[in-house]
This record gives C-alpha cells, sequence and structure tokens, in this order.
C-alpha cells in the first residue's frame, strides 16, 4: 500500500528498522485502533468500509427482518451482526516485518468464513435471483478502504516510522 525510498549513506541501517515496523504492539494498536475503532464502528452503522465497485455507501437493507430469531435484526441499520461470531474473527494479522492483513483470519471456523465470503460478496439462489446482496466489508482486488480508514491506518504507520527512525 505504501512504498519509501531511501537514497543514502544510511540505507542498510535504515532499511533494517524499516523491516521491524509491524511487532506485536503494531498488530495491537492496528486491531484497536483501525479494525475496532473505525472498521467494526462502520460497520455497526450499517456503512462499508470498503470503496467498492459498486460504489455503496450504505448496506443494502434486509429483505425480512422479521424472520431472524429474538429480533435481533432491524431493517436498518444493516450491521453484519447476528451473533457477533463473524466479527469478532475480524483481525489485524502479521505478515512480514513490513505487511499485515486486515479480514477475517484463516484460523476461523469454516462456517465463519463462509459466512464472511456470503456477506461481502453476495449469493444468488438457484433460480438466479439475488439471495444475499454483497455488503462489502473487506475490499476485494482492485477496492480499498474507505479515506477514512486509510487516514487511520497511515497515520499508525507514520507514528510508528517516526519512533523507529527517531531511537538509535
Amino acid at each position: 500500500m505504501f512504498k519509501v525510498k531511501v537514497s543514502s549513506k544510511f540505507r542498510a541501517t535504515i532499511q533494517n528498522k524499516l523491516n521491524k515496523v509491524v511487532d506485536a504492539k503494531f498488530v495491537q494498536d492496528m486491531q484497536s485502533e483501525v479494525v475496532d475503532g473505525e472498521i467494526k464502528r462502520m460497520i455497526a452503522a450499517g456503512v462499508s468500509p470498503v470503496d467498492s465497485y459498486e460504489g455503496n455507501r450504505r448496506f443494502r437493507g434486509y429483505k425480512n427482518p422479521k424472520k431472524y430469531p429474538g429480533d435481533k435484526k432491524s431493517k436498518r441499520p444493516v450491521s453484519l451482526y447476528l451473533s457477533g461470531v463473524m466479527l469478532s474473527f475480524y483481525k489485524a494479522v502479521r505478515v512480514s516485518g513490513r505487511r499485515l492483513t486486515l479480514g477475517i483470519t484463516t484460523d476461523a471456523p469454516e462456517e465463519v468464513k463462509v459466512r464472511a465470503v456470503a456477506n461481502n460478496v453476495g449469493t444468488v439462489s438457484r433460480s438466479g435471483a439475488e439471495a444475499i446482496p454483497p455488503r462489502r466489508f473487506i475490499p476485494l482486488k482492485g477496492e480499498t478502504f474507505r479515506i477514512s480508514v486509510l487516514r487511520k491506518i497511515k497515520n499508525l504507520y507514520a507514528r510508528r516510522i517516526k519512533a523507529l527512525l527517531s531511537s538509535k
């Protein structure tokens, strides 16, 4: 997402420091500030955190909210929260010293992965009608997060890089 090019006599030192950007504390900060603080807040408000191809900002309403158990779903906002299981697996995960991913973890139960794909991409019934409309909460290839989420990610990376480069 972000690239930093360094050309100086301190290049090796700086690159070694930048290889340590993503550590356990950074992942924890990303989880609390970005995933829990911004992405899940937007989902709870019925707003997609993804700037998608469809361009829909709000999630499309439920067809029949009365069929859900215990009146847990109202027509608006569409919050993707019924039991809370799927969104509890929405995490920030370290990939390398420079990269991390945001989304449903690979160690999530199969049911959660299927539910996440169905909500994110949508489903079609056997008759060809739309069963579950796409409610994008994880970007697909070519898509990105909304500017508010990207701003939080950028600020978190900037603080971490500043802390690494200012220390010896």
